[in-house]
């Protein structure tokens, strides 16, 4: 019988550190950015209609997203709040979406990007730096 506690109780310990670990393993913010932007002078339109397509994407494409911002040189962050390892893929299905085969020109950008007030600044649950 000692050997059944002893075995129950390594289960637990294990089942909680298992636990403490998961909780750990949520992707920072910035693992979670995508900036997206146009290599030639311009961008896409700033109106209510361009705001209302990607909000409509994003339902329609059911994708986690935590925020959106707009840059002052027109580029366009995105911050997802789960899958962010496949982020640049949904930004570009997304783009592509909402502006067609103009959105393979665009560049889209992962790596490198702090959130703040030049980017994007979003935080909650979702990101282990909240």
């Amino acid at each position: 019988m000692p050997h059944i506690r002893i075995s129950i109780f390594t289960f637990l310990v294990l089942a909680s550190l298992a636990a403490c670990a998961a909780k750990s393993e949520k992707p920072s913010r910035s693992e979670c950015i995508v900036m997206v932007g146009q290599q030639e002078s311009g961008w896409v339109s700033r109106t209510s209609d361009d705001a209302y397509s990607i909000a409509q994407a994003i339902h329609d494409l059911g994708y986690p997203m935590g925020g959106i911002a707009y840059g002052e040189h027109g580029e366009i962050y995105f911050q997802f709040s789960a899958r962010c390892e496949q982020r640049e893929e949904m930004a570009r299905k997304l783009m592509s979406t909402v502006y067609g085969s103009v959105a393979d020109s665009y560049t889209y950008k992962v790596d490198g990007i702090a959130p703040g007030v030049n980017t994007i600044e979003v935080s909650g649950s979702s990101w282990r730096d909240n």
